[in-house]
């Protein structure tokens, strides 16, 4: 019944019997959620509806309809939360647990992956959690002093209603919070092939979630120019911190004047049906005050990423992408913008109709339906996109090259100072330096199609020490992409290269890829080989003293 809401949790266990019996656990958890939630819906439409029957004690029945109501919901909430604490306990226990023997490692790595994100988020989101636990505070201090000034009143006086009122911003800024923060946390997850892979093996359909896809939420494909790509990172960065700022002053503010004007708390007169769609309307305003700032200057990097894709052929299957995207953002990305406005307009609708009523509250309902229909039409596009990005990365793997046999250029030459030392920088700041997985990052001149620069990047687990011996054959040479696309200054490839490589420490050679007879020295101190389709074969890198590396290269 709960199959999907349960896969994050059962990729995280490798025995069936267990995943059968937290299943069970997860489901009476749900069930019992939903069934408090419903109960919560139920409180609130009877207070409005028997409210006049109440006052008027014409009748015992509405108190007993009412009170029966508070019971169970009380009853419910109890044991939902006794539920989600007994579930949370028995997977935090899975979770820290040592890994077996006959584990998958994508299960061990799925479980350690997770507990760092649970980590993250409270050393993240503590300030949030800690303004939540204090508004709460703030509500039941409220309560109380009312209480005890006033024990024979009924409705919520001063104290509860600013208590009230703090409980709600406190609310409504962690939400928000834990929303932007999830969405940062994305783009660094590098889960996906692991999650298709414990699919597989516990025989469940692996189904595309946004949740998983670090590339909905990064910038490479959209702008593929490195100096571009930079500035719209950082812009969007400071979007995120802008925005979230605006919403929680918005929302004091918004707070404030339904305190002011619409509770008779001041001037005796109750219009609280009010408060939803003014708190409303402040937010967005003083969201899109700040945003609009930031779009035009995304709008403005955008014209210049075109003109890069309509002077280099490169970026032709980027430029594809990017022209999806443009058609997604005026059409279906603009269906929650309705949906919102709409929620709006029903929400002063109802508080005309309902002034002294908190029908408005409805009004929030389009809101969560906008959110899920935007993130099923993202998934969509996310699916037609993805195809293409897989073509591009394709091709990053599979570049063809050619040699030109004559002795380097001057210009290629004075590189080889910076390269002779793969790990070291031109300051010689060795420290900067960490081990990476591995792949090779080469640099290309636009005009010429020559790399004139080539970076490697190892992992220290995967080095196998031995004697390298280097190929007696030895001819200079430039290295050329076999192309005729035309490319811009600063392009970049990456090569991927066999998972375990090895170094002659001795010697002071690196050597990645297959052994072969003969190499073209394109640097000085670097040897490549290609093979018959023109692919790297072999890069051989002479005078590498990877002793010379600090011991804290790995933290």
């Amino acid at each position: 019944m709960f199959n999907r809401l349960f896969q994050k949790y059962a990729r995280a266990i490798s025995d069936a019997n267990e995943r059968k019996r937290l299943y069970t656990l997860f489901c009476a958890r749900v069930i019992m959620s939903l069934f408090f939630y419903l109960l919560c819906v139920a409180i609130i439409v009877e207070a409005v509806s028997l409210s006049q029957a109440m006052e008027s004690g014409e009748s015992d029945m509405p108190f007993i309809v009412f009170g029966l109501t508070l019971f169970l919901w009380l009853s419910s909430g109890i044991a939902a939360f006794v539920l989600w604490l007994v579930f949370r306990t028995d997977f935090r226990a899975i979770l820290n647990r040592a890994p077996s023997k006959d584990e998958m490692p994508e299960v061990v790595n799925y479980r350690q992956n997770t507990v760092e994100e649970r980590k993250s988020l409270i050393k993240s989101l503590w300030w949030a959690i800690a303004l939540l636990v204090l508004g709460i505070v703030f509500l039941i201090v409220g309560i109380t002093i009312d209480t005890i000034q006033n024990p024979d009143v009924d409705d919520f006086g001063l104290w509860s209603g600013l208590g009230t009122g703090v409980m709600a911003a406190c609310l409504l800024v962690f939400f928000f919070s834990f929303v932007i923060f999830k969405t940062k946390q994305i783009p660094q997850k590098k889960t996906e092939n692991e999650v298709k892979a414990i699919d597989e093996a516990q025989g469940r359909k692996h189904r595309y979630s946004l949740q998983e896809d670090a590339n909905a939420y990064l910038f490479g494909y959209l702008f593929p120019t490195p100096k571009l790509c930079r500035q719209a990172e950082e812009l969007n960065k400071k979007r995120t911190t802008a925005t979230l700022l605006s919403i929680i002053i918005s929302l004091i503010v918004g707070i404030a004047i339904d305190v002011l004007f619409f509770t008779p708390l001041i001037f005796g007169k109750n219009l609280c049906g009010y408060c939803i769609p003014v708190a409303m309307t402040t937010v967005i305003i003083g969201a899109i005050v700040v945003v609009i700032k930031y779009e035009l200057k995304e709008i403005a990097l955008e014209k210049q990423q075109k003109k890069e894709f309509e002077t280099y052929s490169v970026y032709l299957k980027n430029a594809e992408i990017f022209e999806k995207y443009r058609a997604f953002s005026k059409g279906k990305g603009r269906v929650i913008v309705y949906f919102i406005i709409a929620s709006i307009v029903i929400a002063y609708a109802l508080a005309a109709v309902f002034p002294d009523k908190m029908w408005s509250l409805v009004s929030i309902v389009p809101i969560y339906v906008a959110i899920g229909l935007n993130n099923f039409f993202l998934s969509s596009l996310r699916k037609e996109v993805k195809i293409i990005e897989d073509e591009i990365d394709n091709e990053g793997k599979n570049i063809k090259f050619r040699v030109e046999n004559k002795v380097p250029s001057q210009d290629t030459a004075t590189l080889s100072s910076d390269f002779s030392g793969v790990f070291v920088s031109t300051t010689n700041d060795l420290a900067q330096y960490r081990f990476q997985s591995p792949y090779c990052v080469l640099g290309l001149d636009s005009d010429s199609k020559k790399v004139d620069s080539l970076s490697l990047f190892v992992d220290e687990n995967n080095l196998i020490n031995t004697s390298v011996s280097m190929p007696q054959n030895v001819s200079d040479a430039c290295l050329y992409l076999a192309d005729d696309r035309t490319y811009p200054e600063d392009f970049v490839r990456r090569c991927d290269f066999p998972s375990r490589y090895a170094y002659d420490n001795q010697n002071k050679i690196l050597v990645f890829g297959e052994p072969c007879e003969s190499v073209c020295r394109i640097f000085s101190n670097v040897y490549v080989s290609l093979d018959d389709n023109g692919a790297l074969q072999s890069v051989f890198v002479t005078e590498i003293d990877l002793e010379r590396i600090p011991d804290d290269r790995n933290a």
